[in-house]
C-alpha cells in the first residue's frame, strides 16, 4: 500500500548537516509550480513538514521566521525521480500535477477532453487564432496547409469525404446536434431542410455533385450523341455540352434565367450561350478536371 503524508509517523527534527527547502525553493529547483507541488503534499505524493527551518543558522533566529512547508532535498529527489511522463498526448515533460500533467495548461486539457467549450471561450479562441493568422508565421502555415487541404480533396478519399459531408443526412445531424437542446426552432428548421433535400433526390432537380458527374461524362467522350454533333458542326466542346444538356435537362436549366431563342423555340438564345458554356467550365474545374478544360 502506498505510503501517505498522514501514515507516516512524525518524523524527527533533522541535523543541522540535512538540508531543507520551502516550497517556493523546490519549485525553483525543480520547475514545478509552487501550487503543483502544495496539491502532491496535500495527496500524500510529496512528503513535508509544516514549521520553521532548522538550519538557518546560529542564534534564536529560528525562532523569528514564520512557518512554512519544509521539504527535504532526499524527499524531493525522490518525489521527481518517480514522476510519470505527462498524460497530455506528445509531451514528454514530467507530470507532477493531480492528474500527471506538467502545466496549467496541459491539465485543463485533459480535463476538457471531450467536453464542448462554452460560447464565450470559443470566441476568445477565435479572436487569438485570426489575430496570429495575421503574423508572417500564420500567413505561411495558413498558405501551406491550404495547398495540402487542395491536395487531400482531389484524392479519392477527399471527395468521397466530401460526397458524405455534403449529404443532406449528416448535415441534418451536424445541426441538430448543435442547436436541438438550445434551439428548438434552428432544429425545426433543419429538418425542413433535410425534407426538402430529399424529395429533390427523388425526383425534382438533382444535387449539383450529380449535375457536375454527367457534364464530367459529357467532357470525357462518353456521350454518343455530343461525338456526332461535334463532328458535324464543329462548335466548341463546352458549348455544345450546354446547349446539348439545356436541351435535355430543362429542370436544370431554368427558362426563365436561360431562356429559349425567339426564332427557335428547341435552342438556347445565342446570347446566353456564353454563359451556358462558362456555367459548364466552373462545374468542370470544380469537379477535378481543370488541367483539360480549355
Amino acid at each position: 500500500m502506498k505510503e501517505t503524508a498522514g501514515d507516516r509517523p512524525a518524523a524527527s527534527p533533522p541535523s543541522l548537516d540535512e538540508r531543507e527547502v520551502g516550497l517556493y525553493e523546490a519549485a525553483a529547483v525543480t520547475g514545478f509550480s509552487d501550487r503543483a507541488l502544495r496539491q502532491a503534499i496535500h495527496d500524500g505524493r510529496l512528503w513535508a513538514q509544516w514549521g520553521r527551518p532548522h538550519n538557518v543558522g546560529d542564534g534564536d533566529r529560528r525562532g523569528r521566521t514564520k512557518p512554512r512547508w519544509l521539504i527535504a532535498e532526499a524527499e524531493l529527489d525522490r518525489f521527481v525521480a518517480a514522476l510519470p511522463l505527462c498524460s497530455f498526448p506528445g509531451c514528454s515533460r514530467p507530470g507532477a500535477g493531480p492528474n500527471a500533467t506538467c502545466c496549467g495548461a496541459h491539465a485543463n486539457g485533459v480535463l476538457t477532453r471531450g467536453r464542448p467549450r462554452r460560447g464565450e471561450v470559443r470566441a476568445r479562441i477565435s479572436i487569438g487564432r485570426r489575430r496570429w493568422l495575421e503574423t508572417p508565421e500564420g500567413k505561411a502555415w495558413k498558405d501551406s496547409n491550404g495547398e495540402r487541404t487542395r491536395r487531400w480533396y482531389g484524392t479519392a478519399e477527399g471527395r468521397a469525404f466530401l460526397k458524405r459531408w455534403c449529404a443532406p443526412e449528416q448535415r441534418f445531424n451536424r445541426e441538430l446536434a448543435a442547436w436541438a437542446v438550445r434551439n428548438p426552432a434552428a432544429a425545426k428548421r433543419a429538418a425542413d431542410r433535410l425534407i426538402a433535400a430529399l424529395r429533390r433526390s427523388r425526383g425534382g432537380a438533382p444535387r449539383k455533385t450529380q449535375l457536375h458527374a454527367r457534364w464530367s461524362a459529357m467532357f470525357a467522350g462518353r456521350d454518343a450523341e455530343l461525338e456526332e454533333l461535334l463532328a458535324s458542326d464543329g462548335l466548341s466542346r463546352l458549348r455544345a455540352i450546354a446547349w446539348l444538356d439545356w436541351q435535355r435537362h430543362p429542370q436544370d436549366w431554368p427558362r426563365d434565367k436561360w431562356p429559349a431563342s425567339r426564332s427557335d423555340p428547341d435552342d438556347i438564345d445565342p446570347v446566353m450561350i456564353g454563359g451556358a458554356s462558362n456555367r459548364v467550365k466552373k462545374a468542370l474545374q470544380r469537379g477535378g478536371t481543370k488541367p483539360l478544360v480549355p
